[in-house]
C-alpha cells in the first residue's frame, strides 16, 4: 500500500534523484507500481534501493531498466546544456556524474 502511494507521488516528482525502500516488503506489485511511474512519468530519479524486498528478478530488471532510461535523459541534458551544475568550469563531467550510481536490489531468489 506505501509503495503504491509511493508511486503516485512519483509521477508528480520533478525534484527526488535518489530513493532508498530497503526492508520496506514492497513487494512485485508495489516495486512493479513503482518501476511504471518512473519509467511513464518521472524523469529525475536515477537510484532507487529497494534491497531486502524479497522481489523477483523479473521486477529488479524492469526497475532497472527505467533507472537507466532516467539517467540517459539526464545525460543528454548535460550535454545540451553546458551551464548545467553537474559540469564543470572545463565543461566534463563532474565526477559525481561519472559514477552513476545503480540499483540496489538484492533477491533472496536470484
Amino acid at each position: 500500500m506505501g509503495a503504491l502511494a509511493l508511486a503516485r507521488m512519483l509521477k508528480v516528482n520533478n525534484t527526488l534523484r535518489s530513493l532508498n525502500l530497503q526492508y520496506n516488503s514492497i513487494g512485485d506489485s508495489g516495486a512493479d507500481a513503482l518501476q511504471r511511474a518512473i519509467r511513464e512519468f518521472n524523469t529525475t530519479l536515477t537510484t532507487l534501493n529497494v534491497s531486502n524486498n524479497n522481489l523477483s528478478p523479473f521486477v529488479v530488471r524492469a526497475i532497472n531498466s527505467a533507472l537507466d532510461a532516467n539517467r540517459l535523459r539526464q545525460s543528454d541534458g548535460d550535454v545540451n546544456n553546458p551551464s548545467h551544475p553537474s559540469k564543470t568550469h572545463s565543461g566534463t563531467d563532474s565526477p559525481e556524474r561519472l559514477s552513476l550510481p545503480a540499483i540496489t536490489a538484492a533477491t533472496s531468489s536470484l
